[in-house]
C-alpha cells in the first residue's frame, strides 16, 4: 500500500469516528427530549389525578387552587433543572395570573433573568419578591450582590440595612456591606469582623474572610 493510500484510509477511519460521535451526540439529544416529554406527561397525569382526588373528598375550589399552584410550580422547577428557561417562564407567569402574590414564582424568575444577564428584570423581579416577603432572605442576598456588582452601592446598603433590622445576626449581610465602600479600608474591616462574629450564619467562606481582613492591615 502506498503512502498516499495510507493517509486516505486513516483519513477515512478518523471521519468515521467523527461520524460515530456526533450520532451519539445525536442519540443523547433525543433521549434528553424523550425524558423530558415523559416528565410533562407524568407531570400532567400527576396533577390531574391529584385535582380528581381532592374533588372526589369535598375539598374546597380554592383549597384546590392552592395545591394546582404549587404543582405547577414543581413543573416549572423541572423545566429550570431542564434547563428550559423560556418554558419554565411561562409555567411562572401562569401561576402568577392565578396567585399574584406567590413570591416564589417571582424569586425564580429574577433567578432566570439573572442567569440570562437580564439585570433590569432580575432587579425589578427581587423588588417584587421583597414587596410580598420583606423577609425573605434569599431575595435580599441576590439583589445586594447585583446591586453590588452593578456599582449601586447606595441601594445595595438600603437592602442590606432592611435585612439587618429583621435579623442583625445575618453574617453574610456584614460581608457584603464591607463591599459598598471600596475607598474605606476602616468601615471593610469593621463589617469584616462583624460577619466572622456571627460566623454561625455565614454561608461565606470564613476563610475567605480572614484573607479580605488581612489585606485590609
Amino acid at each position: 500500500m502506498t503512502a498516499e493510500a495510507t493517509t486516505i484510509t486513516d483519513v477515512q477511519k478518523n471521519i468515521d469516528k467523527i461520524n460515530q460521535q456526533i450520532d451519539k451526540l445525536n442519540q443523547n439529544v433525543e433521549n434528553m427530549e424523550e425524558k423530558q416529554e415523559i416528565l410533562e406527561e407524568e407531570m400532567e397525569d400527576l396533577n390531574a389525578e391529584i385535582v380528581n382526588t381532592m374533588t372526589s373528598i369535598g375539598m374546597k375550589e380554592d383549597e384546590i387552587g392552592e395545591t394546582e399552584v404549587a404543582l405547577t410550580h414543581k413543573e416549572a422547577d423541572i423545566e429550570v433543572t431542564a434547563g428550559e428557561y423560556e418554558k419554565a417562564k411561562e409555567v411562572y407567569n401562569e401561576v402568577l395570573e392565578y396567585s399574584p402574590e406567590y413570591s416564589w414564582a417571582y424569586f425564580n424568575l429574577a433567578q432566570i433573568a439573572w442567569v440570562e444577564k437580564d439585570i433590569e428584570t432580575a432587579i425589578r423581579n427581587l423588588i417584587k419578591t421583597l414587596e410580598i416577603n420583606p423577609k425573605d432572605i434569599e431575595a435580599s442576598k441576590l439583589l445586594t450582590q447585583i446591586y453590588i456588582k452593578e456599582r449601586d452601592y447606595e441601594n445595595a446598603q438600603n437592602v442590606i440595612n432592611q435585612a439587618l433590622e429583621q435579623n442583625p445576626y445575618l453574617g453574610d449581610f456584614y460581608y457584603f456591606l464591607s463591599k459598598t465602600t471600596p475607598n474605606d479600608k476602616s468601615f471593610q474591616k469593621e463589617n469584616l469582623k462583624k460577619a466572622l462574629e456571627n460566623y454561625k450564619t455565614l454561608t461565606i467562606s470564613s476563610k475567605q474572610i480572614k484573607l479580605e481582613l488581612k489585606k485590609n492591615k
